[in-house]
């Protein structure tokens, strides 16, 4: 492995020093590189198995850097090297964020979905975990909600062998639910591992599955695994028209990352689930 990490930085200009790994999961491994040059982070996967996937994570990152809201980390490198693509960006050191920090978070995430369009989805599908995340243009939200999230994750889930209850019904029952409002720009994967947070120069995005979707899904992923403390909702409800949010249903936009936590790691996400799908039908 040192030998192709060497090749690549090479490649780059980056003369290595060391090696750590941070991560290495079913997806991504995740090293830490010490270089001449500074501190980085090499995240390295199979090109074939995951077409552009690296490539596409680039190309968010740059489109939250242009929404002013949050920063991350700078692009060194992102590219392939024979059967393997991979992603070089800056190193950021990691904190724990102070009360302050957390309410300018909320504030933050609040500018983040100001960013809007004409129509929801984005100009290409890209991937949420290992699963295609699809972003086909939808004129509604309803429409989007349905079409490019929730439905085809229960048709995965269909061919996975789960068999899941009434979902015809739900679908049908939740048209009346799902707030109309203008398309917000979305990290789309926001659980509390896809933020850093400097200590001087404050939290950065980084994992993400950007759309312009519903603001509702951002929230609901921060609600479904904790991490975030309460005065993050404050600050973003005093940011924002919050009569306009669907807040007191978050569970149907967290059924979408349920489904798709089912479809990646199985039967243990089944029964919450078919809970969402039972408490609307």
């Amino acid at each position: 492995m040192r030998e192709l990490l060497l090749k690549i930085t090479q490649k780059h200009q980056l003369k290595l020093k060391e090696i750590k790994l941070l991560t290495g999961g079913d997806i991504n491994q995740v090293f830490k590189l010490t270089c001449h040059e500074g501190l980085f982070v090499l995240k390295l996967n199979q090109a074939l198995k995951f077409p552009k996937m690296l490539q596409l994570e680039a190309k968010a990152l740059s489109d939250i850097a242009i929404s002013n809201s949050f920063k991350i980390p700078n692009c060194v490198a992102v590219g392939e090297y024979h059967q393997f693509q991979y992603l070089i960006i800056d190193y950021i050191s990691n904190a724990q964020p102070t009360n302050q920090a957390w309410y300018q978070f909320g504030e933050q995430l609040a500018q983040l979905h100001q960013k809007s369009q004409s129509k929801f989805g984005y100009n290409y599908d890209n991937y949420i975990g290992e699963l295609t995340q699809y972003n086909s243009a939808e004129n509604t939200a309803l429409d989007f909600y349905i079409n490019q999230r929730i439905k085809p994750q229960l048709e995965l889930a269909q061919q996975n062998k789960f068999q899941l209850k009434n979902t015809a019904l739900f679908l049908d029952r939740v048209k009346h639910l799902v707030p109309e409002h203008q398309p917000s720009f979305i990290h789309g994967d926001l659980w509390s591992g896809n933020y850093l947070y400097h200590k001087s120069e404050g939290f950065y995005l980084i994992d993400p599955a950007v759309s312009f979707s519903l603001p509702e899904f951002d929230l609901a992923m921060m609600q479904l695994f904790g991490g975030f403390p309460s005065s993050v909702f404050e600050a973003y409800r005093n940011s924002v028209d919050a009569s306009k949010l669907q807040l007191k249903h978050l569970d149907l936009f967290q059924l979408y990352y349920l489904l798709v936590h089912l479809n990646l790691f199985g039967q243990s996400y089944f029964s919450a689930c078919q809970n969402i799908i039972n408490k609307y039908t």
